[in-house]
């Protein structure tokens, strides 16, 4: 598959699975080896530092749970770490990541979304890849 091809699928796999339910703000689907952005909604770029928090909350999820994390310049507060999944929230806005074999998923939610669609539907896809071994 060619690269522009490859990243078209990328692109359709997160509209289809995540902006699609009308509760993901913007998502990004990471490289697990590199850290690079694979795909993305318009104008949603992870800065290396949130990429870096993600990272950090799946390498140390006790101390991701007990200290929260730092994410768009705001404190999260981590409801759930752990080595497939983190979930964080400050107010009623919030971040899902979910670790597979290759790929890291994240996806943030905001005041108008429910956080348990947007979580749902993150886990969903990253049961999907695992299955495909991704």
């Amino acid at each position: 598959m060619t690269g522009q091809k490859h990243l078209m699928t990328n692109v359709n796999l997160l509209y289809d699975s995540l902006l699609a339910t009308g509760h993901v703000n913007s998502c990004a689907l990471l490289s697990r080896a590199d850290g690079s952005v694979l795909a993305s909604s318009v104008g949603y770029t992870p800065s290396p530092e949130q990429l870096q928090v993600v990272l950090d909350a799946f390498a140390s999820p006790a101390e991701a749970r007990k200290s929260g994390a730092k994410f768009e310049g705001r404190d999260y507060k981590v409801m759930r770490a752990d080595k497939n999944s983190v979930y964080a929230q400050t107010g009623k806005k919030g971040l899902v990541a979910v670790r597979t074999h290759g790929h890291v998923i994240l996806a943030t939610y905001g005041d108008a979304h429910c956080p348990a669609v947007c979580i749902e539907a993150c886990e969903k896809l990253g049961e999907y890849l695992r299955l495909k071994d991704k």
